[in-house]
């Protein structure tokens, strides 16, 4: 019996979630769907003026460079998918959070001292950096470099397993009527907002490919 697995977002041949699912292969038919359930579109943003940026997406580092190079400044990054992409721009990644909790102690040690621009989107959920940069309080700001927005041509279909990447794309599968058995959820806020649906997702180790990868291989494990 074939196993139907879709993770929201677009995966690399070299991905450890493909690896994962290879791995299974000879014990069991496993059908991987991998696309984005939603779109981006610039924004008109103003350059900060800021000595750091922390990015919290590949999108926010590609849409940030592509006004404005970020080896200006110095970066700090929230998942290792991010702080790899930003290779290709420059410069060195000062840090890299792994987990919401190491991103709060990271920002109570240089935020205090100095401005931190976040680059996020307009509909980002600000779980790193919170609404106190919204209303500008401390030094911490934001700039917003994309809009994010529900793709009108998601077909509805059923999985076995559903790897949701972000709240936003849970709303346009729900909204496509697509449906799964179980769920693996990014990260904590993600798994939050599955939760409200009346969901009981399980929660990645880490949120990243990798993370997410264990937890698959765990799932076809059982």
């Amino acid at each position: 019996m074939v196993k139907r697995v879709f993770i929201s977002r677009p995966l690399a041949s070299d991905s450890p979630i493909r690896k994962v699912v290879d791995q299974y292969a000879e014990r069991q038919d496993v059908e991987l769907v991998a696309e984005s359930l939603i779109t981006f579109t610039k924004v008109a943003w103003d350059i900060p003026e800021t000595r750091w940026l922390y990015f919290y997406s590949k999108t926010g580092v590609r849409m940030f460079n592509q006004v404005c190079p970020s080896h200006h400044y110095k970066v700090l990054t929230y998942g290792a998918a991010t702080a790899a992409y930003h290779q290709q721009y420059g410069p060195v990644v000062e840090h890299c959070a792994s987990s919401v909790e190491r991103a709060h102690e990271v920002l109570a040690a240089y935020g205090c001292q100095e401005d931190i621009t976040f680059v996020c989107g307009r509909q980002s959920l600000r779980s790193v950096h919170g609404q106190e940069a919204v209303r500008g309080g401390s030094h911490l700001r934001e700039c917003i470099v994309y809009d994010q927005h529900l793709r009108e041509d998601v077909q509805s279909a059923v999985y076995d397993l559903a790897i949701i990447t972000s709240p936003l794309n849970y709303e346009s599968f729900a909204k496509a009527g697509s449906t799964a058995t179980e769920y693996i959820a990014i990260g904590p806020t993600t798994a939050q907002a599955l939760r409200q649906h009346g969901l009981s997702p399980i929660v990645a180790e880490e949120p990243s490919e990798q993370g997410m990868a264990q937890s698959l291989g765990s799932w076809l494990a059982r």
